[in-house]
């Protein structure tokens, strides 16, 4: 197995702590928005293929599973011309620009929520087993909030849970992942504020009431976790998928979907009021949450990458 990563510097530093060998690539930006970029990148992306071209008829490999980006796209459209066999995942329930080029070209397309379209399989997302692994509850004499916004934090989200905090002195009290360079210098009671959280991140979504966050990837640990949740989408999120993700679980009433315009209004503050008050309302929506939770999706990924291996 070797992994096709970006050059982006994040994607590295994590691949270089482990065992798994790699190589970094440096590709081209697909954009849907009118940019100067879009022309010197048109031409980065015919070398980016001759490149990606040249590496899979060097290394032959047997079949090449892809889950989007930027990355993926030149090789995948390399895989096509020389035959390999392609299997994509997609994360979202809105199909990424490169996962909806290349779907065109896969053997098999896999979908990490449910999809109208025939030939797709849905297999939900691949999370990792310790999410699953639910601890005995704590009883906290105040809820505990846990609030993150992805890797980069999201400074609207930090914003709010500040001033909601200092205006309503709220009866919680919350963890805050700010990002990189985000974190306040000003203290306010009830809030504990963490630029990165990298050891017990699943150990703080066990612990908390309830999770606040964007809707991304995470949504699929939130379900196998059985949190109840409040996702807040990043409006700018290619594709809208963030909001389209957290509206198929609002839809199945697993969370709470609520728009970052509308998050100062006082009828979002009185949603979280309730919440904080009435731990039955909570576990309804921890009910539901767990519903839409895939524990097999990984080996349903693995049976589609590899049909030949039958007992599985």
């Amino acid at each position: 197995m070797h992994f096709i990563i970006s050059d982006n510097g994040s994607d590295e530093e994590y691949f270089k702590n482990t065992q798994y060998s790699y190589t970094t690539f440096s590709v081209a930006k697909l954009r849907r928005y009118a940019s100067l970029e879009n022309i010197r990148d048109f031409f980065r992306f015919f070398k980016n293929i001759i490149h990606s071209f040249l590496f899979l008829k060097k290394h032959k490999p047997e079949k090449i599973f892809s889950k989007g980006g930027f990355v993926s796209l030149p090789f995948g459209i390399s895989a096509f011309i020389l035959q390999i066999p392609l299997i994509l995942h997609e994360t979202d329930a809105s199909m990424g620009l490169s996962n909806t080029i290349l779907s065109r070209l896969a053997h098999t397309v896999l979908t990490g929520f449910p999809s109208s379209h025939p030939h797709h399989i849905w297999v939900g997302n691949p999370v990792r087993n310790d999410f699953f692994i639910i601890p005995k509850k704590k009883q906290h004499h105040t809820p505990q909030i846990f609030i993150f916004g992805g890797s980069q934090g999201a400074q609207a989200i930090n914003d709010w849970v500040r001033w909601v905090f200092k205006k309503y002195k709220l009866s919680a009290t919350a963890l805050l992942i700010t990002g990189k360079n985000k974190k306040s210098n000003e203290h306010i009671e009830g809030i504990q504020e963490i630029e990165f959280l990298h050891d017990s991140f699943i150990e703080n979504i066990h612990n908390a009431d309830i999770v606040i966050c964007r809707a991304g990837g995470s949504i699929a640990e939130l379900a196998a976790a059985q949190k109840c949740s409040i996702f807040i989408p990043l409006p700018s999120a290619a594709n809208d998928h963030q909001r389209k993700n957290a509206e198929y679980f609002a839809r199945h009433h697993a969370a709470l979907c609520i728009e970052q315009d509308d998050i100062y209004k006082e009828s979002v503050i009185s949603i979280l009021q309730d919440l904080l008050k009435n731990p039955n309302k909570r576990q309804e929506y921890e009910q539901n949450i767990a519903k839409l939770a895939t524990p097999n999706a990984t080996k349903e990924i693995v049976k589609n990458l590899f049909p030949e291996w039958k007992r599985l």
